[in-house]
């Protein structure tokens, strides 16, 4: 498991006697802000934890237990001030803060904790959450301010799942599938924002909270919009949005005319070998269509530059793998030389290389509803043609990509996915998760 990351002095804020009620700050102008999520998405433990809109969503609300920083992946303190975790890795204790309360006035207590982790872990609820703590096997709470967290075997990833996990309040949500639906109606957190209305569907009124534990946000009054893109490009147009957080923005192409601030993201577009495939089993090929590639040429065109070049999955200031892994230059040359040992040769002049007169054709697939990856396949199947590959592209519906990368048809692909906050990514790219139509 290795040696687990401390807090840092400097994100303890100095504890301040919080009021019995939270109360709303003085109004200081207001926002209206557009997120791209579906009206109802009220609940927290439902929410994708990989989508921006998403996540911002459930930080304005509500906390979370130990939030991972978004650069480097360190757990920080959050409503758990303290963690340890046993010699043996199977038993993590937290210790909660003492100043933070719901915004009904409540005290947040361990209950509040073991609650959310068992509704999470409950297959009936289907959060999202489920697969980041899987491990979980028992919640104790020997006390208001302590959680005693039991694990069928060490594991790096749930003690990250459990610090992204956002709170709910196990006293507002006890009474079952009625408090449920009430808490929709009007939810209830601990986060700098606490909610105030509805303005209509999708349409809430947010107020921020004083002398919140993680600071009072600047803006005091927040009505939030929560609307399919579609929609939300016709209400910015329209005028009647001050701002919008769009995940994925570059696959959905905001109009020029839009002032766009662009932000990191939490995901990585990789171009993926079948290794099972003629030719590319031999490593040599592989090789050399890694070195063929020019990754800032490719940057530049797809991306406007705004791509972080990565030899791994994992961020590029990620605490566990520094000095980041670094991707392969770009040497055709290199390349061509690797093509020629593995006995892929241009014997006809045609301008092809081929073996035992057969042409080595690599099939670069993509889905239709993402044009960074179009384009990104059209550039890379560019750079293979460019090696005397002729190399073709084939663009399907997301669905089809989806299938044939589980039944393994396709040679390369041009696909996505989000970068997990926890070095531990066995999940993904273990030996027993090759296999067809089961693992990743």
């Amino acid at each position: 498991m290795g040696e687990l990351p401390r807090p840092r002095a400097t994100w303890t804020p100095t504890p301040s006697p919080p009021p019995s009620t939270p109360t709303a700050m003085p109004a200081r102008g207001d926002l209206t802000l557009g997120l791209a999520l579906p009206p109802e998405a009220l609940n927290p433990l439902l929410l994708p934890f990989d989508d921006p809109a998403a996540r911002l969503f459930v930080d304005l609300l509500f906390d979370r237990l130990m939030p991972p920083d978004p650069d480097d992946g360190r757990l920080t303190p959050g409503l758990v001030r303290a963690w340890e975790v046993s010699q043996d890795g199977r038993a993590i204790t937290l210790t909660l803060r003492d100043d933070a309360r719901w915004h009904d006035g409540t005290p947040i207590t361990a209950e509040d904790v073991a609650f959310t982790i068992r509704t999470a872990l409950d297959p009936s609820f289907n959060s999202p959450y489920y697969v980041r703590i899987a491990r979980v096997r028992a919640v104790e709470t020997p006390s208001p301010t302590t959680v005693i967290i039991r694990l069928s075997e060490p594991s790096c990833p749930d003690l990250t799942g459990l610090g992204d996990l956002p709170l709910v309040p196990a006293h507002r949500l006890q009474g079952g599938r009625r408090a449920w639906e009430e808490f929709a109606r009007a939810p209830l957190g601990s986060g700098p924002l606490r909610f105030v209305e509805w303005r209509g569907e999708g349409h809430l009124v947010l107020q921020a909270v004083a002398s919140h534990w993680r600071g009072v946000p600047s803006i005091a009054r927040w009505e939030v919009r929560l609307l399919p893109p579609s929609q939300i490009r016709e209400a910015w147009e329209a005028g009647t949005l001050d701002a919008i957080l769009l995940p994925r923005a570059l696959s959905l192409a905001p109009p020029p005319n839009w002032p766009v601030q662009w932000g990191p993201g939490m995901e990585y577009v990789g171009v993926f070998f079948n290794l099972r495939q003629p030719g590319l089993d031999d490593p040599r090929i592989r090789q050399a269509l890694a070195l063929g590639i020019d990754r800032a040429r490719l940057n530049r065109m797809a991306l406007q530059d705004r791509g972080v070049p990565l030899g791994a999955p994992w961020l590029p200031a990620f605490w566990a793998t520094a000095p980041a892994p670094t991707p392969p230059p770009f040497d055709p040359a290199r390349a061509k030389a690797l093509l020629e040992e593995a006995g892929w040769r241009d014997t006809d002049g045609d301008g092809w290389r081929e073996r035992e007169g057969k042409p080595l054709i690599v099939r670069v697939k993509a889905n239709e509803e993402n044009p960074v990856r179009r384009d990104l396949a059209m550039l890379v199947a560019a750079a293979y043609r460019a090696l005397g590959i002729p190399a073709e592209v084939e663009i399907v519906s997301y669905p089809s990509l989806i299938d044939a990368l589980f039944r393994h048809d396709f040679d390369v692909a041009i696909f996505g996915w989000p970068i997990g906050l926890d070095p531990d990514q066995s999940l993904y790219w273990r030996s027993e998760e090759t296999k067809p139509r089961q693992g990743f």
